[in-house]
């Protein structure tokens, strides 16, 4: 089967919800350009839009601080029905007047991780144990931020699979409850909060050590999760030079390569959280070692070590030393395709899926995994630009069963 574009894929729609500084919801179909972009490492994704205000009617409506909700609609994905991309809020604007091209109103947003990456929490608290539900409803509970509901239920899932079919616009909502319980088996130990810290810090930092990334579903929950390289590609990338060249799709591609995050070895210390008796004889009394190794990636040997405050049982220090060694070579090898259109074969262009790849001009020709998508309207048309990752490299951590003493 040949993937590719037709003319249709220019008509991609963006609507966006506002709720008002009066309180009323208005809704804003008009936009001249925009940039959406998606990022699995990222809390608080950036967007921007463009709004034509010749009349000044949405002056006092788009404003900095509201809430907003962002929509897609093209005539290929579900017949044009509309479908969320973000649940956020504007950040600032700039209003700009021209004698002969009118007003318009830039629009910069983020999704609702902004609040978290944006708020710092009161200095000295401490939780000495607890899960990792205790720790967001701690740090993410403000109720004007949209994480936790009236009734006590958390805006809290670890339904990857929902959320990226929400914004390919394959499902309309999420059936039944999210699922917060599944990282209540997360244990964390000993936190307390000090200057500079933000809440967005504190639960990244204990989602990282068990393997876990973050970031904010297109209908607003916290989502913590890891990838799963073992569903079908949802999309194909063809580019070729030769009697292939039919099935092309690609625009163009840049392939980024670094060895900077590239380690042979890798080496974590840890210390536990123990009532123990100074030893003069050993300033290292009570702290451990992890060690992960790829020794044959480079020519030549490339040491990392680094110290981890959380890391409170030594059965940790090996898991969290393989996480940093996977993510830097994770880091190291970037594919960039740029594609005409927002979807494909009647989805939506979305991170956290794979895309197989017949790349023969780069001897590229297996299944990637698409990190970061960014859709943007431009003077050339609808464009996508996409951000392939080799698979198999951010897995999850095992986890470490059994509780630390805590000295109290």
């Amino acid at each position: 089967m040949i993937y590719q574009t037709n003319s249709k894929d220019q008509t991609t729609k963006i609507t966006i919800q506002v709720k008002a500084p009066n309180g009323t919801t208005y809704e804003v179909d008009k936009i001249t350009s925009f940039s959406l972009a998606f990022d699995i490492l990222n809390l608080g994704d950036p967007f921007s839009i463009t709004v034509p205000d010749p009349k000044k009617k949405w002056k006092n409506i788009l404003v900095p601080g509201q809430p907003l909700k962002v929509f897609a609609s093209n005539p290929n994905v579900q017949n044009g029905a509309q479908v969320q991309m973000y649940d956020g809020l504007i950040v600032n604007r700039q209003r700009i007047s021209d004698i002969d091209r009118g007003s318009v109103i830039q629009l910069n947003c983020f999704d609702k991780g902004w609040y978290l990456l944006n708020n710092c929490p009161e200095v000295w608290q401490q939780i000495t144990t607890g899960t990792y539900v205790d720790l967001f409803k701690k740090y993410a509970g403000d109720s004007t931020w949209g994480f936790v509901n009236a009734d006590g239920t958390l805006n809290l899932t670890t339904d990857a699979a929902t959320s990226r079919k929400i914004r390919q616009g394959l499902v309309t909502g999420r059936q039944g409850e999210l699922q917060a319980a599944a990282v209540g088996g997360l244990l964390v130990y000993r936190i307390q909060t000090e200057p500079g810290m933000t809440n967005a810090s504190l639960l990244l930092k204990y989602a990282k050590n068990f393997g876990r990334l973050c970031n904010i579903t297109p209908d607003g929950a916290f989502q913590v999760f890891t990838p799963d390289y073992a569903q079908n590609p949802s999309y194909r990338l063809d580019y070729h030079d030769d009697n292939q060249r039919v099935k092309n799709n690609v625009l163009n591609i840049r392939i980024q390569e670094k060895i900077d995050s590239v380690y042979t070895n890798v080496t974590v210390v840890g210390e536990t959280v123990l009532n123990l008796t100074p030893n003069p004889d050993d300033p290292n009394t009570g702290k451990f070692r992890g060690y992960a190794s790829n020794s044959r990636i480079l020519p030549f040997t490339h040491n990392l070590s680094y110290t981890e405050g959380e890391l409170y049982k030594s059965g940790y220090a090996n898991v969290a030393a393989k996480w940093r060694l996977d993510r830097g070579l994770f880091d190291a090898s970037t594919f960039i395709y740029r594609v005409r259109g927002h979807q494909q074969q009647g989805k939506f262009w979305t991170p956290d899926t794979m895309v197989q790849v017949n790349d023969t001009v780069n001897d590229v020709v297996q299944n990637l995994y698409l990190a970061f998508v960014r859709l943007e309207r431009t003077p050339q048309g609808d464009i996508a630009e996409l951000h392939l990752k080799y698979p198999n490299l951010l897995v999850p951590v095992q986890i470490v069963p059994n509780t630390p003493t805590i000295a109290r």
